[in-house]
């Protein structure tokens, strides 16, 4: 029965036993978000948050990132009281370039001091800008500045659109 069974496998048959290892290896597990409820989301749909290890369907993770996003904070777990912040590089799969740019944005202005932010006059543009960038860009006293993103000309001084000689 030995050599029967090393033969039978050397031709590819599986018998029962190893039929089912090989079976029970490429089940998905299944698991339940705790957000949306569903408990029928295979653990490869599911998206763990690294700082803290809470799981959550890829789903619910895309519109919590953009509802906060759109409403001008920084994407957190979605784990009521849990403080952990979502990581861009970690969420970087699930955004679209859209959001990308608005966390990147968010980042950016989180990190600016709130007395140095200076944004673009330009309502199509509203690009963030340090103070201290804008005074090295040009002499301080004719207040003429160019935004860093739009190339759009504007005074510094009445935060708006360039005005010759007035």
């Amino acid at each position: 029965m030995a050599k029967e069974s090393k033969t039978t496998a050397g031709l590819g048959v599986m018998l029962d036993d190893e039929y089912k290892t090989s079976m029970e290896a490429k089940e998905v597990k299944k698991e339940t978000c705790v957000i949306c409820l569903d408990e029928d989301i295979g653990s490869d749909v599911m998206f763990a948050v690294d700082k803290c290890g809470h799981w959550f369907c890829i789903n619910c993770v895309k519109q919590h990132i953009e509802v906060k996003l759109l409403d001008g904070t920084t994407p957190s777990c979605l784990q009521h009281r849990c403080k952990s912040q979502l990581s861009i590089d970690r969420c970087d799969k699930l955004l679209t370039p859209k959001l990308s740019l608005m966390w990147k944005q968010r980042i950016r202005e989180d990190s600016t001091p709130f007395t140095e932010r200076f944004y673009c006059p330009n309502p199509r543009c509203s690009y963030l800008m340090s103070k201290t960038e804008l005074s090295t860009t040009c002499s301080e006293s004719s207040g003429f500045r160019t935004c860093f993103k739009c190339s759009g000309s504007f005074c510094v001084k009445c935060k708006v659109s360039w005005h010759h000689r007035l």
